[in-house]
């Protein structure tokens, strides 16, 4: 009966342990884009905890974007997501093609993914989709909207 309680205990110890990190502390990094020979772009995205979404029982993490280029900084926030968000680096996803940088936010089998994509010689900000399918159909990630130029 100890070693149940005990066992209790030390999945609950865990499980607080990890909800108060991922509460407290913003996952940010710093991205440095080339845009030219001449210039650089360097972006920072910003995790931050949004609570729970109350339908879906699920976490949100609002997701917002820190540009910085030629000594200004513009800040964008780009919204509220189902899931927890990692950036692809810090993942086993890959960049797509064109994408730069960008945030997975995963939740249940699904998702969003928000990218910085270079297209047409200038740097956009896209939120696609995210499904991991299941044994009839293959997983989907796409339908890509630009939700703002840079």
């Amino acid at each position: 009966m100890n070693k149940v309680v005990g066992s209790v205990v030390v999945v609950l110890l865990v499980g607080g342990v990890w909800y108060w990190y991922t509460a407290t502390n913003a996952n940010t990094g710093d991205t440095a884009i080339p845009e030219s020979a001449d210039s650089a772009v360097e972006a920072r995205w910003v995790l931050e905890n949004a609570g729970e979404n109350e339908e879906l029982f699920a976490p949100q993490t609002a997701v917002s974007l820190e540009v910085s280029s030629d000594g200004s900084v513009k800040k964008y926030a780009i919204g509220e997501y189902i899931g927890s968000c990692s950036e692809i680096g810090d993942s086993n996803w890959t960049l797509l093609e064109n994408e730069l940088t960008g945030v997975i936010c995963w939740w249940a089998g699904g998702g969003n993914e928000i990218g910085i994509f270079k297209e047409n010689g200038e740097l956009v900000v896209k939120e696609g989709e995210l499904d991991e399918g299941n044994a009839e159909i293959e997983g989907f990630r796409g339908n890509f909207k630009t939700l703002f130029a840079i």
